[in-house]
Order: C-alpha cells, then structure tokens, then sequence
C-alpha cells in the first residue's frame, strides 16, 4: 500500500497509515530470508571480491601462477538438462533447485570457495569472465552460482536429511560463443585459441551462510531452456543442418596468463 500511494497518488508521508517515503531500493535477501532497504542499487559501500578458477575444482583469490585448465566435452545429443525432473517444458522449481544433479556430469566444471567462516552477503551483478576455447568453431557457455548447504547440521551434529549438501542454485546466465564481442556482428572462435567469454549475471542479493560455500559451475547446455547450439558456426542456427550438430571439446583456461574469473561485491549482512 505505501508503495502504490506514493508512486499512483504522490503521497510522500501518510501518518494514518503510518508509512513513510519508501527506499530507493527494498530488496529480498535470499539465503538469510528477509527483507532490507538500501538508498541506492547496488549498494555503493562495500568490498569488490575477485576469485579465480583454478585446479582441482577450486575458487582462489589470485591467479595461479602456473599455466592451466579444464576441459569438458559437449555433445548437442546429451545436453545438460535445465532441471533434474522429467517434463514437457520448463519447471518453475528449477530457478531453486539442487544443482547435484549436473555437478555429477562429466561436461559440466565445478569450482568451490572454501567454507565459510562467517556469512557473506552478495549485492549487485556478477560479472563473469572467461577464458575458454573449443576444438570447433562455436559455442554457449553457462555460468551458474551456487550455495552449496554443509553435510553436517552444527546444533545435532547429525546429517541434515532435507538441506544436508544441497547445492542451491541462486543464480544462473548463459552466452551464445558468436555474440561475445557484439549483439549484432555474430562471429566463430578460431578453433584451439585463447578467448576472453565476458558476461554478467542479474543482479542478487544472497547470503553465504557460515558454514556454507560458494560454487560455481560452468557448462555449455541447458536444455529445453535454451536450445542446442550446433558447434560448428553456421550463419543461421535455426537453419542448421543434422551434420552440423557436432560434439565439442571446450576448455577453460586458469593461468596467469588466462585468468578465468567472478567478480562481485560482498556488503555488510
């Protein structure tokens, strides 16, 4: 009611309703499950957090200084799935769901921050930045946050049977490979060659909870929600032809050189 009386009726302060003028911004904070207001989107107080892909499936806070990557194959005939749930379309659940199922696959690269050791909470966009190639000439790349739950619960010390290891999907982008420099000019990888992928995920407001980790994975399908990129650059993809849809080795790059990496800003909880 506050918001419609001052946005349809320009009432900046009703006192019988008790309700003053609103915040530039009152946001849902997922993870701690409560509401805050801030006077600007994003926040402008805050810590700017770099972390960096590395090995052995891990997030770093600086580059490896050692050349490196991971690589997966992609194959438009085994696409990873968007949801876990068999269906005709697309699962409202999925937007929340427990990602264990793709972190299982075997084309699907998973990276983990440590645990942590006091809550954490995630303001504004994130901005992905990727170093990758593919053995072919094309390519999507999807990016998906994660709250990955602890196994253990503190108070019981007993496995947690409903959230025990959930792996909470917050959130998650995609970016079809021929649209990385422009909207408008599409154009192929040069197969085996070092490109920087950057794109942004939509704004959150999320809280790692001590005790919990961060997680990112990083995948080239999510299928039906978008569909089959063929792999091999054609100039209309909805013209492609069955010889077209080829598998792919795709591979991402944590070095020095090639630093994949996630920014975001952390802000007080």
């Amino acid at each position: 009611m506050p918001f419609f009386k001052q946005n349809l009726k320009d009432i900046k302060d009703d006192k019988d309703a008790k309700a003053v003028s609103l915040a530039t911004a009152t946001m849902f904070e997922t993870g701690a499950n409560r509401w805050r207001e801030f006077d600007t989107w994003p926040p402008k107080q805050g810590k700017d957090v770099v972390l960096y892909m590395g090995a052995n499936e891990k997030l770093l806070d600086q580059k490896e200084s050692k050349g490196g990557s991971s690589d997966y194959i992609s194959d438009p005939n085994k696409p990873v799935p968007h949801s876990d749930k068999v269906s005709r379309g697309w699962d409202r659940p999925y937007m929340a769901e427990d990602q264990r199922f793709t972190a299982r696959r075997s084309d699907v690269l998973v990276f983990n921050d440590e645990v942590a050791t006091e809550d954490q909470t995630i303001a504004g966009s994130i901005d992905i930045n990727l170093w990758v190639s593919t053995d072919q000439s094309a390519g999507d790349f999807v990016v998906k946050l994660v709250d990955v739950f602890p196994g253990m619960d503190e108070t019981t010390n007993k496995v947690d049977k409903e959230t025990g290891n959930r792996h909470e999907l917050v959130r998650w982008g995609i970016i079809r490979g021929r649209f990385r420099n422009s909207m408008s000019t599409p154009e192929p990888f040069e197969p085996n060659k070092p490109t920087l992928v950057k794109f942004e995920l939509l704004d959150v407001l999320h809280t790692i909870k001590r005790g919990h980790k961060l997680q990112i994975q990083v995948q080239s399908s999510m299928f039906p929600f978008m569909d089959m990129n063929p792999q091999k650059y054609v100039d209309n993809i909805f013209k492609a032809k069955p010889e077209d849809y080829v598998k792919a080795q795709h591979k991402l790059y944590h070095s020095e050189q090639y630093p994949s990496s996630i920014e975001f800003k952390v802000i007080a909880h």
